[in-house]
């Protein structure tokens, strides 16, 4: 008698609790509502590394250098958003002139000229003017990218006066 009270009781605790479990029915036929799930992904450029300096080295404009110019390469390291836009590169110079590139000597009025391409030969000016580089892809972003610029100082500035002639210039990418 024992045994069939105890199988009793849990039968009806059981049914209690089946009684208490909505159904799938009744829940599709409750009352609803919407909620909005929204973010907003930026076009956004970071670089990851770069190298840090441009060193022509010895600069001969009436010897070595009056027909031949000096190149250099600079790799900047970035990844990008994803977007269906070119990402363009920007050059700022403190120094600049109409564009132009432009060493400093020390704080005298003494410049030297120099030049920054891409790989395909975009020129770009150091006025801040954006430029599209080429081969630069639509939508990257997907992993580490590299873009390679060439600075040419150009043979034949005999004018200058001797010395140490520096720059700061400032890259930027935008999208």
């Amino acid at each position: 008698m024992f045994p069939k009270r105890r199988i009793l009781a849990a039968a009806a605790l059981l049914a209690s609790a089946i009684a208490f479990v909505p159904s799938a029915q009744a829940a599709a036929n409750g009352p609803t509502d919407t909620v909005l799930v929204s973010a907003n992904v930026p076009v956004s450029c970071v670089f990851t590394t770069t190298s840090d300096s441009v060193n022509f080295g010895t600069y001969d404009p009436i010897g070595a250098n009056a027909t031949l110019a000096l190149t250099q390469p600079l790799t900047a390291h970035y990844i990008c958003t994803q977007s269906d836009i070119t990402y363009t590169f920007a050059f700022s110079d403190p120094n600049q002139t109409g564009g132009q590139c432009r060493m400093r000597r020390s704080s005298t009025s003494d410049y030297l000229n120099y030049n920054v391409k891409d790989t395909g030969s975009v020129a770009f000016l150091c006025n801040n003017a954006p430029a599209s580089a080429t081969g630069q892809p639509p939508g990257a972003g997907i992993g580490a990218l590299s873009y390679i610029f060439t600075f040419t100082l150009p043979a034949g500035q005999n004018t200058v006066q001797t010395g140490t002639y520096t720059d700061t210039l400032t890259i930027t990418i935008a999208g």
